[in-house]
């Protein structure tokens, strides 16, 4: 019967502290939000970056971090972004589209976009979009 309680305990401990590195990355991204609003770059997205550490599956905080590296103009590490959404949920082909979109108009890679598109279009292939 202890040894259940332990078990329990620790399980309620892991949720706790879960929960606690979540509150932590939406403080990351909300002081990352500010430090960009003033025009901090760097220094808000080395607060986002722990935000995503903390909170790897956030969909927003990578969304956001595309916008922060689009303004400071560092579009290859923007296309990794790119990729790292894409992990998160590879079976929605609009973010293939999305990635193609930037490959085409950010680093006018037509050949790899349209390597994406396909991608999007053989887990999507009635997406009229792709």
């Amino acid at each position: 019967m202890n040894k259940k309680r332990n078990e329990i305990s620790s399980q309620e401990i892991l949720s706790e502290d879960e929960s606690l590195n979540l509150k932590q990355a939406k403080n990351y991204f909300e002081k990352s939000k500010e430090l960009n609003r003033k025009g901090k770059n760097k220094k808000a997205l080395k607060l986002l970056n722990k935000s995503i550490t903390m909170d790897p599956t956030n969909f927003a905080y990578y969304c956001v971090k595309i916008v922060y590296l689009r303004r400071m103009k560092k579009y290859r590490k923007e296309s990794k972004v790119y990729d790292d959404i894409i992990k998160l949920d590879p079976n929605d082909s609009s973010l293939y589209l999305h990635k193609a979109e930037f490959l085409i108009y950010k680093l006018k890679n037509y050949e790899l976009a349209l390597d994406v598109i396909n991608k999007g279009i053989a887990i999507d292939p009635k997406n009229e979009t792709l």
